[in-house]
C-alpha cells in the first residue's frame, strides 16, 4: 500500500485536568476527543493511498488507464490563505514535497459533520498550477477525504473563503450580576466556531476563555477554568452552556475562543446590571 499526504494545520492546546469547582457539581467538564490530544506541527498530512479514481464520492476502482498515475506524493495545502472561488468550485495553492502528484488525481469529499460523501463532490489535483480543485461543495463547511472509499486519517479542512470578518465574532449581553453562588449563560453558537469545534476533536480544553485554555494538564490552576471559576457544561451546534461559579467577575467582559489553522472564531459576553429585569 502506497501513501500520498495533504497537509492541514491544526494546533491542539490545553489537556482535561480533575480541578472542582466552588459550586454544585455539573458533570464532567470534557467531551471525548476524536482527533485531539497531540501536540502536533502547523502542517498535519493527510495520508491518501492506494490507486487514483476518476472522482465523485464513493468512486469505483481505478480504471486501467489511471494506472500509471501516482497520487501518492506527499503535498500540503497553503495554510495561510482562504481558497479562491471558480466559476465551476473552488481551489487552493498547494505546495509538493519532493515529486509532486501527477495530474488528474482525484479524491473522494465526505461531509465532516455527517461523515457521509458529497454526491457528485471531486477533489482533484492539477499538476501544471500546482493546485487542489474542489467541485459540487458549499463554502464555509468542514470537510474530509477519502480515496476508493478509504478513509484518509486527518483529511479534515474547513473550506473558508470569506476575506472579511475571518473571527466570525459575536457578541451578547446579559442581565446584572448573579445574586447566587452560580449563574448558567446560554451562547449562540456561531457556525464557524462549531465547525472548528468539530474540526478539532469535540473537545472542551481546545476552547480558550480570555487569556487562558479552558484546561491545562501540566498546570491546572493556570487554567481558565480554575482561574476565572467557570465551567463548560456543554457544547453543541446551537448553544454553549456555561455555569459561573462565586468568584466569576462579572464587572469585565469575557471571551471564548475557538481556533483551527490560523482562522479563529470568537464569542464575547459581559453583564449590565442596567438592563430591565435585573
Amino acid at each position: 500500500m502506497i501513501f500520498t499526504v495533504i497537509c492541514i494545520g491544526v494546533i491542539l492546546n490545553g489537556i482535561p485536568d480533575e480541578q472542582v469547582m466552588n459550586c454544585r457539581a455539573v458533570g464532567r467538564s470534557k467531551n471525548p476527543a476524536l482527533f485531539g490530544g497531540h501536540n502536533l506541527s502547523p502542517l498535519v498530512g493527510i495520508g491518501l493511498n492506494d490507486l487514483p479514481t476518476s472522482g465523485g464520492a464513493m468512486a469505483p476502482p481505478a480504471h486501467l488507464g489511471m494506472l500509471g498515475l501516482n497520487c501518492t506524493n506527499k503535498f500540503v495545502i497553503d495554510p495561510m490563505k482562504v481558497w479562491e472561488t471558480t466559476h465551476n468550485g473552488y481551489q487552493a495553492k498547494v505546495a509538493s514535497f519532493k515529486e509532486e502528484p501527477s495530474d488528474g488525481c482525484s479524491y473522494e469529499v465526505f461531509d465532516y459533520f455527517t461523515k457521509e460523501p458529497i454526491k457528485n463532490a471531486t477533489a482533484t489535483y492539477q499538476a501544471n498550477e500546482n493546485i487542489l480543485k474542489l467541485s459540487n461543495v458549499n463554502n464555509e463547511m468542514p470537510y474530509s477525504l477519502k480515496f476508493n472509499g478509504t478513509e484518509i486519517p486527518s483529511s479534515e479542512f474547513y473550506l473558508l473563503t470569506n476575506l472579511t470578518h475571518i473571527e466570525n465574532h459575536q457578541n451578547e449581553t446579559f442581565c446584572g450580576f448573579s445574586q447566587i453562588k452560580c449563574k448558567t449563560i446560554l451562547l449562540q453558537t456561531p457556525h464557524r466556531f462549531w465547525s472548528y469545534y468539530v474540526l478539532k476533536g469535540n473537545d472542551f480544553k481546545n476552547i480558550k476563555i480570555d487569556d487562558d485554555w479552558y484546561e491545562i494538564a501540566n498546570k491546572p490552576q493556570e487554567s481558565a477554568k480554575i482561574q476565572l471559576n467557570v465551567t463548560i457544561v456543554t457544547v453543541d451546534e446551537m448553544e454553549i452552556a456555561l455555569e459561573l461559579g462565586p468568584r466569576f467577575n462579572y464587572e469585565n467582559s469575557h471571551t471564548l475562543e475557538m481556533r483551527f489553522k490560523q482562522w479563529t472564531s470568537t464569542i464575547s459576553f459581559q453583564f449590565d446590571k442596567t438592563l430591565e429585569h435585573c
